[in-house]
């Protein structure tokens, strides 16, 4: 017996390919309320999320890297994570878990999403991908972004058929650190 946690776990995975459909708006209005429920250092409510359904600013996003950004450009809508520095000194580790969250909350409705990191990424552009993604959307400069989640309907239906893979008991540790043979 497993939790509906570890269900949703099992079951999320990177999803980069996506039907041409929209999102229901209810169902997206319940994946952020996600998002804006996750804890924050020092609950300092530092996260902002930046819906974008925009084709042409999707595309654009997809040229923030060199890999790794392109599915964006086929995601009906991306949320742009970020935090505001002001107010948290942590801003991209409560973007971290708004963003699981998030990605959670997709795979509960039975959607597909996948995670471009943006924080520290470098850019075709001339500049880092965060200071793209930042310009793009007129961001302020206290504003840390650390991914794009694209999210959409899977291309495919088995593509969120819940994987049985061994669990790498190995990476545990109770009470403290031991060397382990490998």
């Amino acid at each position: 017996m497993f939790s509906h946690l570890t269900f949703l776990s099992r079951k999320r995975r990177s999803v980069r390919e996506y039907a041409d459909q929209p999102i229901d708006s209810e169902v997206l209005k319940d994946i952020l309320e996600a998002g804006l429920r996750a804890p924050t250092s020092k609950n300092s409510r530092s996260t902002r999320f930046i819906v974008v359904e925009d084709k042409q600013l999707l595309k654009d996003f997809s040229e923030c890297r060199e890999r790794g950004s392109q599915f964006l450009a086929g995601a009906p809508v991306a949320i742009v994570v970020c935090s505001d520095s002001n107010k948290s000194k942590r801003p991209y580790s409560d973007c971290a878990v708004a963003a699981s969250f998030i990605q959670l909350a997709v795979t509960d409705h039975d959607l597909g999403s996948c995670w471009c990191h943006i924080e520290d990424s470098p850019s075709p552009k001339g500049a880092t991908a965060e200071e793209y993604i930042k310009y793009k959307l007129d961001l302020p400069d206290s504003y840390k972004v650390l991914c794009i989640i694209g999210i959409g309907e899977v291309a495919k239906a088995d593509m969120l058929k819940p994987r049985e893979r061994d669990v790498e008991w190995e990476r545990l540790y109770i009470g403290k650190y031991e060397e382990r043979e490998q």
